[in-house]
């Protein structure tokens, strides 16, 4: 049930009466907490106290933004109430993980997380192979025609997941649960197994299917792999040579022995995943229309009263991005300037300094492994605090974490 529970949490299917299923699994598992556990569910950490006043700050901060401006362009407060609704949602699922794992909780949802990837590339890959399932995922999807629509670059690859939130926010979902899983092995027991190799595969297919910036977790676990044993790198070489490997052997007995998977790989697959070798083959570049595009978006126009007050806008006259820029340092910038950007790092470096502050066995490379996936991705869109599937992840992991090695329990 727990595992149900955090596939909904995550994912936040877009469903009926609840908006989506973040908000659904607060209630439910709180209802869950009460009767099952018969505890006080009032419960915080100071940590949880600190994540939900800076979110009010926020609040404070933007509100003062738009009023100095006389813009008020209240837009902004949207994606940011939901991000931190569905934070509010998971305080009844972190005090479960206790009950249930104890000191292990940390542990059990960096585990958990990884099995919900996998139940998640395992839907992309059959929405793949069988199309009739497509309106089933799609009925999950906030605005799934306007998704199909935006699905520019990959002929409906990307939009096969049963996801509320898809593109550049699953696909860097997927990175998390891929750094919180290799840490997790690296740093704990690491068993060079056929299974665990297919499962690791299977979820960067997933990956792949969702968007290519997910592979930005290859640079992001290089705080992990400089803190492990030589003995554990070796084994980690090993483990990535044994994925090539059997991803290939997969795919060449899949391609030569099924003729509707060589269709899908010419028709869906290649063109997207590998656009930059046709690019490359065509023009001598390794651009994609992605890249062109992210390029195009860094186009904007700053005055100096930007630089330190914004535009006061988050949404243009047309509805679309102001500025039609969805650079995640540059909305904030245009919003309100450079001190709202400093605000939005400060509060993400200090979201994750749970990690950084606990016994866990190489809790600092943990740290920087997920603080530099949000830095480095917030060059392409907006992963800092708003970004709820990233956000609930951390969130959740961090509040277990708050109650286990600081004891700071306030009831």
């Amino acid at each position: 049930m727990l595992l149900f529970y955090w596939f909904l949490y995550v994912f936040s299917l877009s469903i009926p009466i609840f908006y989506h299923s973040a908000f659904l699994v607060g209630f439910v598992s709180a209802i869950h907490y009460l009767l099952i556990y018969k505890r006080n569910l009032l419960v915080l950490s100071r940590y949880q106290i600190f994540y939900f006043s800076s979110f009010l700050l926020g609040y404070i901060i933007v509100g003062l933004i738009i009023i100095l401006n006389e813009t008020y362009d209240i837009s902004f407060f949207k994606t940011y109430t939901n991000s931190f609704l569905s934070a509010i949602s998971g305080v009844p699922l972190v005090l479960i993980f206790l009950e249930r794992f104890g000191k292990n909780a940390p542990a059990y949802v960096m585990k958990y997380t990884f099995y919900i990837f996998i139940i998640q590339s395992i839907i992309i890959i059959l929405v793949l192979f069988v199309p009739a399932l497509k309106p089933f995922v799609m009925y999950f999807q906030r605005n799934a025609e306007l998704a199909s629509e935006l699905d520019l670059f990959s002929n409906g690859l990307r939009t096969n997941a049963l996801s509320g939130g898809l593109f550049y926010g699953l696909s860097l979902s997927f990175s998390m649960a891929i750094i919180l899983y290799l840490y997790y092995i690296l740093v704990y027991k690491f068993q060079l197994k056929l299974r665990y190799v297919f499962l690791f595969t299977l979820v960067n297919i997933g990956l792949i299917c969702t968007g290519r910036f997910g592979f930005i977790y290859v640079i992001c676990i290089i705080p992990i792999i400089c803190t492990i044993k030589i003995t554990r790198k070796i084994k980690l070489i090993l483990f990535s040579l044994c994925m090539i490997v059997l991803l290939c052997i997969l795919f060449f007995t899949l391609y030569e022995l099924f003729p509707q998977v060589k269709k899908i790989y010419n028709e869906t697959i290649y063109p997207y995943a590998f656009e930059f070798l046709s690019n490359y083959q065509k023009s001598g570049d390794f651009d994609t229309s992605s890249t062109n595009e992210l390029a195009s978006m860094y186009n904007v126009t700053i005055t100096d009263n930007t630089w330190f007050f914004g535009d006061g806008l988050y949404t243009g006259n047309d509805g679309l991005y102001y500025q039609h820029t969805d650079v995640g340092y540059l909305r904030l910038l245009l919003l309100g300037g450079v001190g709202l950007n400093i605000y939005f790092i400060s509060f993400t470096v200090l979201m994750l300094i749970p990690i950084l502050k606990s016994t866990l066995p190489n809790n600092k490379s943990l740290y920087f492994s997920l603080l530099l996936l949000f830095l480095l991705s917030q060059f392409k869109g907006e992963a800092m605090i708003t970004l709820v599937q990233l956000n609930n992840m951390c969130f959740i992991l961090c509040s277990t974490i708050s109650f286990l090695y600081r004891k700071d329990v306030n009831e």
